[in-house]
């Protein structure tokens, strides 16, 4: 039987087949090596082949469309993958407490745009931001003409959800954040009934009141769903070659025919494009900051 895996928790995943019932398998053993570089070869959002032996069992990942992933944290060369099987992903970001880090947002668009998966960019806790308005189009000008939609949400309002549920309409959405920006609460936001849910997904496995360990799926409304992953601290990119990384820069890649070089790094080569760009105030230079960061981290 086929299904698509909606939870993942140690080495027993919970399927939800095609016929609508939800099994708890396990991996059988040939296919952990399928993947070896990545920490975790079965991921919530990829759709397996299951049989019943003495216990359901995983004997099948089907190839998929594409995935959310960043380098292993203590083995860079090493993958570990957040989610498969995405329409979107929508990186959550708090103003305040903590701070947005945008590096930390762009390392994110930047794994996005490499498997070409649109992304939006939410951020929370306008309420408790002082000079709200001077904030808010500061980071529209940032990354203005880098995501697919900016939204800043005030969770906490009843009505908030219905602000921008459009967004996750008929789409599978993959959610990644660092920890305590409210990626738990936007869930619940946008659907109440889910609320009491993941309060006892946290106390089941004792994380504590909206602290997500583990990725799981949820259907927040009919025929849409959310990957809540687990809060991140750090983003390192993985499968990305240092003069690849231009491409991944939506307000780069207008420039780039247009340099001298077809391998530029746009850091020291004449006729660049990119430089000129940034030269005339086309590209944010707090974008190019974060690009020159990253190349130094890939080479």
């Amino acid at each position: 039987m086929t299904g698509r895996v909606t939870k993942s928790v140690g080495s027993t995943y919970l399927i939800k087949l095609d016929d609508g019932n939800v099994v708890s398998a396990s991996l059988r053993g040939k296919l952990r090596l399928i993947e070896s570089k990545a920490t975790n070869p079965v991921v919530v959002g990829d759709f397996v082949d299951v049989e019943k032996q003495d216990e359901w069992v995983i004997t099948t990942i089907l190839p998929r469309r594409n995935k959310m992933t960043r380098s292993a944290i203590g083995n860079e060369n090493n993958e570990h993958v957040l989610a498969a099987n995405v329409d979107q992903v929508v990186i959550v970001s708090s103003l305040v407490k903590p701070a947005p880090k945008f590096n930390f947002i762009d390392r994110c668009l930047v794994a996005a745009q490499s498997y070409r998966i649109p992304a939006i960019l939410v951020f929370t806790k306008s309420d408790l931001t002082e000079n709200f308005e001077e904030v808010s189009t500061g980071i529209r000008e940032l990354y203005s003409g880098c995501t697919d939609g900016i939204y800043f949400e005030n969770l906490l309002l009843p009505s908030s959800g219905s602000l921008f549920k459009s967004v996750f309409q008929n789409k599978l959405s993959s959610l990644t954040g660092l920890s305590g920006v409210g990626k738990t609460t936007l869930i619940s936001s946008l659907n109440a009934d889910l609320a009491l849910r993941i309060g006892k997904t946290s106390e089941k496995w004792n994380q504590g009141k909206h602290t997500t360990s583990n990725a799981e799926l949820f259907e927040v409304m009919e025929n849409s769903f959310i990957i809540d992953t687990p809060g991140l601290r750090e983003f390192g990119l993985m499968n990305i070659d240092a003069y690849e990384l231009s491409h991944f820069f939506r307000e780069m890649v207008p420039y780039l025919e247009d340099c001298k070089f077809s391998k530029c790094t746009h850091t020291h080569e004449p006729i660049c494009a990119v430089k000129s760009a940034i030269e005339n105030k086309l590209i944010h230079p707090m974008r190019y900051e974060s690009y020159l960061q990253m190349l130094k981290d890939l080479k």
